[in-house]
């Protein structure tokens, strides 16, 4: 057994070694003050509510008490049993470190045939700066990013396998959907891309009209264990205020809410709004550039997924007070804003490759009518849309609607697309390809830099 563990050791050596790193960075995380969390005070007061009356606040109790319950109600149980409530952290890490090597097997089972693919791949999710800061913060986001990864690896199984361990394979997806749902909204993004996905093989499959009725079995089990954890929320949700998604627009922001209601949908954002892309966002990738009067969709989604946009100390606060930034209330060094705008620069390489092989694998995955594929595809696309569509529907430019980290729940398949687009690109035209490495290595040096060399 220990031979045999050496082996494969020995034959996946870059893979741990990116994988050491990712866990590393995260690791680094349990430093972190807590209290620089997005919205620390209405989590912890989220938290402390559950913990001292075993009940849930209501809608108007804070602006995030609207967020569904799980991550909250399981931080409770912790602190109740005896972790002290500024020990959270570590409950955030460890669920990193889980998502981390989750994504991993994910990419050695799915990219069996390109090494280059799962080591780019892994190389970027080791590193992505907006995945490692949201892995120390206090919230419900880093579990329901968890979440999401067992169901982005498990469901395309399901999509395949007919045998006994379907069923097996089915109430585990639908537990994670169901705990998914349970811990965040966006998580509806998974079931829109199920549909999708079940919904193409029933209706446009080329197996015999039979046998695609038949596969909807399993789909029927993991849909109704799914219902069985979450539907009970839901379902309070619409007895107490009228809606299945209330949002903090329906409870303490809704004086808000009300400012722009009456104007039509597509008054409330310019066109440019979506496409602008202003001077300064890779000399200065931090509030306010690009985030006020006029904001710009794009470079807010960007900064904030390869950077620390809104400065909420990813970066330690280190050197004399001449020498250090403040954004947002908070400070770090002035040596890395250099390092976050090469960050910055090479995510925009990262996302144009990946919007590019978004596009090849779409076409491909029709042609095949292949139904995993249309679900891994269209997680991220309808976490993009309802990104878009919440900054519309909400435009505040100061309470910070758009953040990468909110489309981390779907990240998983994109890095899987960049890899694929770096091992195929390594064959055709190498020197793009180095371009793309180079694109990892400024993100994993502004990661590594706040990170390591700062603490």
């Amino acid at each position: 057994m220990a031979a045999r563990l050496g082996r494969w050791a020995r034959g996946h050596a870059p893979e741990l070694c990116l994988f050491a790193l990712g866990l590393a960075l995260r690791i680094s995380m349990l430093r972190f003050p807590l209290t620089s969390s997005y919205d620390f005070q209405q989590h912890n007061e989220y938290v402390a509510w559950i913990v001292k009356h075993w009940t849930l606040p209501s809608l108007t109790f804070n602006f995030e008490s609207f967020q569904p319950p799980l991550f909250y109600v399981v931080a409770a149980s912790l602190v109740r049993a005896g972790l002290r409530m500024g020990h959270l952290g570590s409950l955030q890490v460890t669920i990193g470190c889980l998502r981390l090597a989750l994504i991993w097997a994910g990419l050695e089972l799915y990219l069996r045939r390109s090494r280059l693919a799962r080591c780019a791949a892994l190389a970027l999710t080791a590193v992505m700066s907006t995945s490692i800061h949201l892995e120390g913060m206090l919230g419900n986001e880093a579990l329901n990013t968890l979440l999401a990864a067992v169901v982005l690896v498990t469901a395309p199984l399901l999509f395949r396998r007919a045998t006994r361990r379907r069923w097996l394979l089915a109430a585990v997806v639908g537990a994670a959907l169901g705990g998914a749902l349970l811990t965040k909204y966006s998580a509806v993004t998974l079931v829109g891309g199920l549909l999708a996905g079940v919904g193409l093989e029933l209706f446009l499959g080329r197996a015999p009209l039979h046998l695609r009725v038949r596969k909807l079995a399993p789909w029927a089990l993991a849909f109704t264990v799914a219902l069985l954890v979450c539907g009970g929320w839901y379902r309070r949700n619409y007895i107490l205020y009228g809606k299945v998604f209330p949002t903090a627009f329906d409870g303490v922001w809704r004086n808000d809410k009300s400012r722009t209601s009456k104007l039509p949908y597509w008054k409330r954002r310019p066109p440019e709004y979506f496409v602008r892309w202003p001077s300064g966002v890779f000399d200065f990738p931090y509030w306010p550039t690009a985030g006020e009067h006029p904001q710009s969709f794009l470079p807010l989604v960007i900064a904030s997924t390869f950077g620390d946009y809104y400065g909420y100390g990813f970066a330690a606060a280190k050197g004399t007070k001449g020498k250090n930034r403040t954004v947002n209330g908070q400070t770090f060094p002035n040596s890395v804003v250099p390092y976050a705008g090469r960050s910055v620069a090479g995510g925009v390489v990262i996302a144009v490759t990946t919007v590019v092989a978004w596009l090849v694998a779409m076409v491909a995955v029709l042609r095949r009518r292949s139904g995993a594929g249309l679900f891994l595809l269209l997680v991220p696309f309808l976490l993009f849309l309802g990104q878009m569509h919440f900054s519309t529907a909400y435009p505040f430019n100061n309470m910070g609607h758009i953040k990468g980290m909110f489309l981390q729940c779907g990240a998983p398949p994109l890095l899987g697309l960049f890899g694929l687009a770096m091992a195929r690109t390594w064959r055709r035209f190498w020197p793009a390809a180095v371009a793309m490495l180079a694109a990892v290595a400024m993100v994993g040096a502004f990661s590594i830099y706040c990170r390591f060399i700062l603490l």
